[in-house]
């Protein structure tokens, strides 16, 4: 029995935009950028209620994600926050991929929910069950904070050696948050994305960026004022009061820039700067070296965090973000 992705029955969650692509369901991000990662649909999720023992996914690569040096095509399929199992769409070949799932026996319809990849341009053209399973609606989600996370491949998650692993995704379990996930790998702070992503509903929005800045030695002023306009933008389109915080860049072992010798400290006073040019009583600034220890073993590459790194992230996070609940 085949079920399309746009059955009524199925509910996408965590998406911030979704289009229906020749009948296969296409999830993304309103931003644009040169290696296609804005095509990527990190902490997107398809919820099937269903008794199926037996479940196949069709998906196929759909070629927006061009830059292929930063390319995860982890899938996972969860039932209750558990893993049921995990796949991975192949980086090259056949565009199309068909994901089969053998699933425990059920006394009834169970949600599972499908998790694309958080790095990797995939379209979802629904799923194949066992003859005879049973499909019922997915319910809607009980209404809980909505939180945008903005940032670079930190956020996007990339080295996490699933989606599920992402700081975005476990500060939002144990906060209990539905999770909109905006990371852009290679992002530099930007006044446009602000205005790309306002229209984003959201009760709190955190904005992590400064690295590639510092990376490619951008001009400390630009990157301040870039990140004062993005500020603006997403201020402008919410609640007058929804907080925003502003991360300032994390540790990193890349401290070593071969130009012009600005180090990551001069975009953490940037970051600082940018905060205080728009003063805002619920804007708030987080120092990132607060979050994270400057342990290398906590780093794949000297950037991006580990599994056990980002673990450590999301518990200093969980623990520090403002609750948007009580933001009236």
């Amino acid at each position: 029995m085949k079920i399309a992705a746009t059955d009524p029955r199925l509910v996408l969650r965590g998406a911030l935009r979704s289009a229906n692509a020749d009948g296969w369901l296409r999830v993304d991000r309103p931003t644009t950028d040169d290696g296609g990662l804005s095509a990527d649909a990190p902490g997107a999720t398809l919820e099937l209620v269903t008794d199926a023992v037996a479940l196949i996914v069709h998906l196929r690569r759909n070629g927006r994600h061009t830059r292929r040096d930063a390319v995860d095509g982890t899938v996972v399929l969860t039932c209750g926050g558990a893993v049921v199992a995990t796949g991975a769409v192949p980086a090259s070949g056949p565009a199309a991929y068909d994901w089969a799932i053998p699933l425990p026996k059920a006394d009834g319809p169970r949600a599972l929910r499908f998790h694309f990849p958080y790095a990797e341009s995939v379209d979802c053209g629904g799923f194949t069950l066992n003859d005879g399973a049973r499909v019922v609606p997915a319910g809607p989600e009980p209404a809980r904070p909505r939180w945008l996370a903005c940032g670079d491949s930190i956020t996007q998650g990339f080295r996490a050696s699933s989606l599920l692993g992402t700081y975005p995704a476990l500060v939002g379990a144990r906060r209990g948050w539905s999770v909109l996930n905006a990371g852009i790998g290679g992002r530099f702070a930007e006044a446009v994305d602000g205005e790309a992503l306002a229209a984003i509903p959201a009760d709190l929005v955190t904005i992590l960026l400064g690295y590639n800045d510092y990376f490619q030695q951008r001009s400390p002023a630009d990157t301040r004022d870039q990140l004062a306009g993005m500020i603006r933008a997403l201020r402008r389109g919410g609640p007058a009061r929804r907080p925003i915080v502003v991360i300032t860049p994390l540790w990193s072992s890349e401290d070593a820039p071969k130009h012009r010798g600005l180090g990551l400290e001069a975009y953490r006073v940037a970051a600082a700067e940018a905060v205080a040019a728009v003063a805002d009583p619920s804007l708030r600034l987080l120092d990132g070296l607060s979050l994270l220890p400057a342990w290398p073993e906590l780093f794949t590459d000297g950037i991006h965090p580990t599994d056990a790194g980002f673990r450590l992230l999301a518990d200093n996070l969980a623990r520090v973000l403002p609750d948007p609940a009580i933001i009236v």
